[in-house]
């Protein structure tokens, strides 16, 4: 295996602090402790030897401010080296000569990038050896103790690259694995993405043209703001001779799940309404539906999805609507009222474990020109946000929508989205929104 430059980086500061400030400071003060011992000048032997630290630190912070790397590191060997022929020159012939390896290792662990650069140091280490020992008249006794101390010193260093290798080795395949895992979830979120925005253009195919409920009803809005991609809300028009028919669904969940109830929702509505008139019929007949095509019994096993539905019939001739719900109500603002008027649903959801013989009751209101009337999901009420981050509640979207009676059917759409907007900031919209407005 062909040998290959490592960084540091790969160190954690915990083990590159206790390396330089535990292992290398232990081994020096054993030196530096035994030199001034035998010293002839032992303040002064003390003195260089404790310019070794310092002269470290120093070339740390001069190694961030030479952009080349070449002449930190010559720097490094010139400081070094004066310091240790130094600090041998002054010890005297009674100091062990092999204290000239001190600021070698300081340099040597404040340069530990590359191989390369550790064995330089290292020979450079042997040839101060050499020349500390000259200065300080050293035998061959005094200097073999000089090249084992040095041969220790140079087996701790050697011994620290080998762990740094093998860590780095270990960190640089993890890394390696992670970047291919986040490649694989990107490719595969991409292809999910991808297809739930097809299944949106299927979900928006099913639903009405807002434009042809503009044109039937030139006075209204629908909101429509989905979760995710796709939505469990799913809104319905649908006109039959003079009347025209109105809804807006809550299906259980949102996104994929509740968009798959949704399809099934629309389908069974617009089926119904072929067959009858009667909105109370419509949703009897809507639930039956929709729990055969779940095929949803009394057992454990069976599915508990369903949907609520707020619906309401407009005849237009007669100035009234027909209204049923599952669990949505419908809300009517009298022209220059300032209270609501709530009509409450049946308590029951469309399917699920709502029997096959559940009664939906129907409700006949009066509406008179100027009159306002609204269904919705729970989305909007349910939105967090504002100062406290929490729920809008019901009773503040009431308050909203009487404040804005002033505006037209439009304006109405625009204040409630740019409200909705503002209310839930950097918070994450937890359900899908849906409000329709009629004023007739």
């Amino acid at each position: 295996m062909a040998t290959k430059e490592t960084g540091t980086d790969f160190l954690t500061n915990q083990q590159r602090v206790g390396f330089i400030f535990v292992t290398l400071p232990f081994l020096n003060i054993v030196i530096i402790g035994l030199t001034v011992y035998m010293s002839t000048q032992p303040w002064l032997s003390l003195g260089i030897g404790l310019l070794s630290p310092v002269f470290g630190g120093g070339l740390i912070s001069l190694g961030k401010k030479i952009r080349k790397e070449r002449t930190f590191v010559i720097v490094t060997l010139i400081v070094n080296g004066l310091v240790a022929c130094t600090f041998c020159a002054v010890s005297g012939h009674e100091a062990p000569s092999f204290i000239i390896g001190l600021t070698y290792i300081t340099a040597c662990t404040v340069l530990l990038n590359r191989i390369g650069e550790v064995l330089l140091f290292i020979a450079v280490g042997f040839l101060e050896i050499l020349l500390g020992s000259a200065l300080s008249g050293k035998g061959v006794l005094e200097l073999t103790i000089a090249f084992a101390i040095l041969i220790c010193y140079t087996l701790v260093l050697v011994r620290f690259l080998q762990f740094t290798l093998k860590q780095g080795d270990s960190i640089v395949l993890a890394m390696e694995e992670i970047k291919k895992q986040k490649e694989l979830i990107e490719e595969k979120n991409k292809s999910i993405t991808d297809s739930i925005n097809y299944a949106l253009r299927i979900q928006q195919a099913k639903l009405p043209e807002k434009q042809t409920i503009y044109n039937a009803l030139p006075e209204s809005f629908v909101m429509f703001k989905p979760k995710d991609i796709v939505s469990g809300d799913f809104y319905f028009f649908y006109q039959k001779q003079n009347d025209m028919y109105i809804a807006a669904a809550d299906c259980t969940g949102h996104g994929v799940p509740g968009a798959l109830m949704s399809m099934i929702g629309m389908e069974k509505l617009e089926d119904t309404l072929v067959q009858e008139t009667d909105t109370s019929s419509i949703l009897q007949q809507l639930n039956r539906k929709v729990k055969a095509s779940l095929k949803q019994t009394d057992s454990d096993e069976s599915t508990r999805d369903g949907m609520d539905i707020a619906l309401c019939r407009i005849h237009a001739d007669k100035r009234s609507i027909s209204y049923a719900g599952a669990n949505r109500p419908v809300w009517i603002i009298r022209k220059n009222s300032s209270a609501i008027e709530e009509t409450k649903a049946t308590k029951k959801a469309i399917g699920g474990l709502t029997g096959d013989d559940e009664q939906f009751t129907t409700h006949e209101l009066k509406i008179q020109e100027g009159d306002t009337f609204y269904i919705f999901s729970d989305g909007f009420a349910d939105t967090f946000g504002g100062k406290t981050n929490k729920k809008l509640t019901t009773k503040k979207f009431k308050e909203l929508l009487l404040s804005i009676q002033h505006l037209d059917m439009k304006q109405q759409e625009h204040y409630l989205d740019q409200f909705i907007e503002t209310w839930k900031g950097d918070t994450e919209q937890v359900d899908d929104i849906l409000v329709i407005g009629v004023r007739l």
